[in-house]
């Protein structure tokens, strides 16, 4: 999905291009001035994912938490052994 917008200030005309990709969040992934007040931009939102694309992400981020969660839990443990060393 593309959005062109245009604008005249003082006398110059800029333009903006916004291209909008699926993504877990809105964020701004790239920009660029590929000429003299011509912009280009890349987001990504979840409102412009299908459902399931939507699906798939939810997947990933669970995917994620849970990898973090053991990874936590492995430090946790490594920090209390050598705390128990210590003593």
């Amino acid at each position: 999905m593309n959005h062109v917008l245009h604008t005249i200030l003082q006398g110059i005309l800029r333009s903006l291009k916004v291209k909008l990709e699926c993504g877990a969040e809105d964020r701004l992934h790239s920009s660029s001035e590929p000429s003299v007040c011509v912009y280009e931009a890349t987001l990504t939102t979840p409102a412009v994912c299908s459902d399931d694309e939507l699906k798939a992400l939810q997947a990933e981020v669970d995917h994620l938490k849970a990898l973090r969660a053991e990874v936590q839990a492995e430090i946790d443990a490594d920090a209390a052994a050598a705390l128990k060393d210590e003593l």
